[in-house]
């Protein structure tokens, strides 16, 4: 299999940065507007009841922006479901507690260029998730706080991890996002969580520490169904 590397096309890199830079936005004007004073002890309890089997399981069959691909996670009991604004995102999951949103998922389906689609089809390795690669795949206005090399069922990806602040009518909101991303039949599926609070909370840290290990659960259980449908 022929290897890429750091020659990994440039436009293909500009668009992840670009598919992050506009969903983080997103999850950015939910925190800000409808953000819930959290803290460490609700992440602790939501991991638990996920392991213990309170969650439920979402599968993008059959819906229109899932571009044919057939993909489901499992994400907590209880959590409110909607549909996403823009043509890439498919679905948002949004934690609720007393109305407000304590956290959030969106889960993305991206089309790529075609000359990236083909090298894609035919198993070229385009050298996007090697560990030198990962911070160009984060806005630079955005903080990388950690990249990771990884696999979902058997595809390549990444998790990645950064922070980033935003500011909507004169409130500045502190996000920190974990990122589940991966190549599948020349689309782009990201799973994008994210904790927030008021700029200058020095809570959060520890909050996202606490929410970190429940999104990267939701991540392992991503499944591709198109890949095991008989034939």
């Amino acid at each position: 299999m022929e290897k890429f590397g750091t020659k990994c096309p440039h436009q293909l890199k500009g668009q992840i940065n670009m598919i992050n830079k506009k969903s983080t936005k997103i999850l950015a004007l939910f925190i800000v507007a409808f953000i819930w004073r959290s803290d460490v002890a609700h992440g602790n309890q939501r991991l638990k009841a996920y392991l213990s089997g309170k969650k439920s399981k979402f599968l993008t069959e059959g819906h229109p922006k899932a571009q044919g691909l057939k993909i489901s996670f499992e994400y907590p009991e209880g959590w409110e479901l909607a549909e996403g604004k823009r043509p890439n995102i498919i679905q948002q999951f949004k934690e609720k507690i007393e109305g407000r949103t304590a956290s959030m998922c969106l889960l993305q389906v991206n089309e790529l260029p075609w000359h990236v689609r083909l090298l894609n089809f035919f198993g070229f390795d385009l050298g996007i998730f090697l560990p030198s690669e990962l911070r160009k795949l984060v806005p630079p206005e955005y903080q990388f706080i950690k990249g990771t090399p990884t696999e979902y069922e058997g595809e390549k990806g990444a998790l990645l991890i950064f922070s980033g602040q935003v500011e909507r009518a004169g409130m500045k909101v502190d996000i920190y996002f974990m990122q589940h991303i991966f190549l599948y039949s020349g689309k782009l599926i990201g799973l994008q969580c994210s904790v927030g609070d008021s700029a200058g909370n020095k809570n959060l840290v520890a909050l996202f520490d606490e929410y970190a290990p429940l999104f990267q659960h939701m991540g392992n259980t991503i499944v591709i169904h198109n890949k095991w449908k008989k034939s």
